[in-house]
């Protein structure tokens, strides 16, 4: 009977831990279990740095986890320097062509979205789905995940018929070879209604949100990352077609939710508490938006920093919603602010610059109508 020399038993007993490895940070990744997964693929990237047969191609795998973890936890700083280290390495490795550089590649320009850099993802986006149309065809499941994350990159620079497009190529696509209750199915189905949405096409967007929503509880239960997600994109289209309070309570119990499971500091908690103040803004509840928008802001200052598109919009909502309360002293010193920074990183002649310029002419005017009443409060705002 033949026998495995040492290299062999050796190389076997790699394959099947990073094969059990894999499929365990898989389940964590998918049921939202981020500190665990981290923990598990930190343990597993030092065992594999203590021997000397560990491929390179397994630790970049296992790097990409450790991306998906800290991209689960908010730590956007991290990420960025393992993803671009990730596809360097398989650039080296595999070739620019290869499908695990072109899934890299792919993870760049999320990183870069996620950042605000659309500019820069849309580059890479394009450049990844020009050459997974050329690898794969041009309906193949991972030819249409670029074409799903390139329409968001579009959306997010508002090219919404653009970006609609894109969302009914690929969910055409995958209805072809999928079943309508997977999850890449679902997931096309939600950003088409988040464009619709943003188009104004309210009644289309709420259907489909709806539909997602109901497919994710019963596929992921209902307290799942993407369930919840659902649940906030059906909630303020309810709250735009006027259905306000009930609005209310589904932002409050996401809220809780995301408190629970992911904390106070992760910026999905964030965007659901400033989700959240929009809500109240349009029942004229302003005190109360106020209060969770000054409380949101130095978080997001730290984390996106104070010239990020995401920091700047934060600012600008807290401008207006002291202007509605008549506090023009702290709006000008916010709406200052907002303009100078915009003017510094986007030019004089940028949409957003101009809007904060026409914003800040208008409060300057309603602070000195204020200030001949005689009626004047202050209140300084510190920012990270």
């Amino acid at each position: 009977m033949d026998t495995l020399s040492n290299n062999q038993v050796s190389h076997l007993s790699h394959k099947a831990i990073n094969a059990l490895c894999s499929a365990l940070l898989t389940f964590l990744l998918t049921t939202d279990q981020y500190y665990e997964a981290k923990a598990t693929v930190l343990k597993t990237l030092n065992w594999a740095a203590s021997t000397t047969s560990a491929q390179e191609a397994a630790i970049n795998n296992l790097e990409c986890k450790l991306a998906i973890s800290e991209q689960g936890l908010g730590n956007l700083s991290s990420v960025i320097g393992i993803t671009r280290n990730v596809f360097l390495a398989r650039v080296r490795t595999l070739g620019g062509s290869h499908s695990k550089t072109l899934h890299s590649l792919n993870n760049l320009a999320l990183v870069y979205q996620d950042q605000g850099l659309h500019d820069k993802a849309e580059r890479y986006h394009r450049n990844a789905l020009s050459l997974k149309e050329m690898t794969f065809g041009d309906t193949h499941l991972d030819t249409l995940i670029t074409v799903n994350n390139l329409g968001v990159t579009l959306q997010s620079q508002k090219q919404h018929r653009a970006a609609e497009l894109m969302f009914h190529r690929s969910l055409s696509g995958r209805l072809r070879v999928l079943a309508p209750d997977c999850l890449e199915v679902m997931a096309s189905q939600s950003n088409l209604g988040v464009v619709l949405h943003l188009q104004g096409r309210l009644d289309e967007a709420e259907e489909l949100h709806r539909s997602v929503f109901n497919g994710r509880r019963r596929t992921l239960g209902n307290m799942h990352h993407e369930t919840l997600k659902s649940k906030g994109n059906l909630a303020l289209t309810i709250n735009d077609k006027g259905n306000h309070s009930q609005a209310e309570t589904l932002l409050r119990s996401i809220l809780n939710a995301y408190q629970h499971t992911l904390g106070n500091l992760h910026l999905d908690t964030l965007k659901t508490k400033e989700n959240l103040a929009m809500v109240l803004h349009d029942q004229s509840k302003f005190p109360a938006a106020e209060r969770i928008v000054s409380s949101i802001l130095p978080l997001k200052t730290s984390a996106y920093g104070p010239a990020h598109t995401n920091t700047l919009e934060t600012m600008e909502f807290l401008c207006i919603l002291l202007q509605h309360q008549r506090k023009y002293v702290e709006a000008v010193e916010v709406g200052s602010r907002v303009r100078d920074l915009r003017v510094r990183h986007l030019g004089h002649d940028h949409t957003d610059s101009r809007r904060s310029i026409q914003h800040l002419g208008k409060l300057e005017e309603d602070l000195n109508e204020f200030a001949l009443a005689g009626h004047l409060s202050t209140q300084t705002y510190v920012y990270g």
